[in-house]
């Protein structure tokens, strides 16, 4: 999310950070609800998901009771992980 906040930021700091207020509150449902996101099947062996914030897509993987926020992604990117990466990011 610096990606985006730096970007955002050189116009409006105010506004990047209000984006990424609002990125990270869109999250808090999946405290509650974790299987609310659409499944991504490019990764059978997570339980990888998207939700969308806006023009944000948020990739996640939820394991047992712990939710793993893997990227932050402009809708129009592709989601392109390799395995690794998400493992990195469950590692963390």
């Amino acid at each position: 999310m610096k990606e985006i906040y730096d970007f955002i930021a050189i116009d409006s700091a105010y506004y990047a950070e209000k984006l990424i207020n609002n990125i990270y509150n869109s999250t808090e449902k999946l405290r509650e609800y974790p299987e609310i996101g659409s499944i991504l099947y490019d990764y059978p062996e997570f339980n990888t998901r998207r939700i969308l914030f806006k023009n944000y897509k948020v990739i996640y993987v939820f394991q047992e009771e712990t939710i793993y926020i893997i990227t932050v992604l402009h809708q129009a990117q592709l989601v392109r992980l390799t395995t690794l990466e998400i493992r990195n990011s469950l590692d963390e």
